[in-house]
């Protein structure tokens, strides 16, 4: 029974972190100039709004990057993506890469310019 249970659980829990199996933080932690949370959640909306997370787009956002190949099958996986580097690697390195094994698509966000 407490076997069941645990299957059960993980289970439950594998959809929840699929998005974040694919992820990898950047090596980097130099650049000086990046954006800020807040700057890279509006980054984010703007990016994910409309039709852009369907396919290979681009969006240079003050210090940051935000790039998607390949498509992404939701505006809502396109927030979440975004979301979850951020919330992973913003502090520790200056970004992130979800790959998406699905639909072969990458999405690259890069919070700093080191130039």
């Amino acid at each position: 029974m407490h076997f069941s249970a645990i299957l059960v659980a993980a289970t439950l829990a594998a959809p929840a972190t699929a998005t974040i199996l694919g992820m990898t933080c950047y090596d980097a932690t130099e650049c000086p100039t990046c954006e800020s949370r807040e700057s890279l959640s509006d980054a984010a909306d703007e990016f994910c709004s409309g039709t852009k997370w369907e396919g290979n787009e681009y969006l240079p956002w003050g210090n940051a990057q935000i790039t998607l190949e390949g498509t992404l099958s939701s505006q809502q996986i396109c927030l979440q993506g975004i979301s979850d580097i951020v919330n992973q690697c913003y502090g520790v390195k200056d970004g992130g890469i979800i790959t998406y094994p699905f639909n072969n698509a990458r999405l690259d966000v890069n919070f700093c310019n080191c130039e």
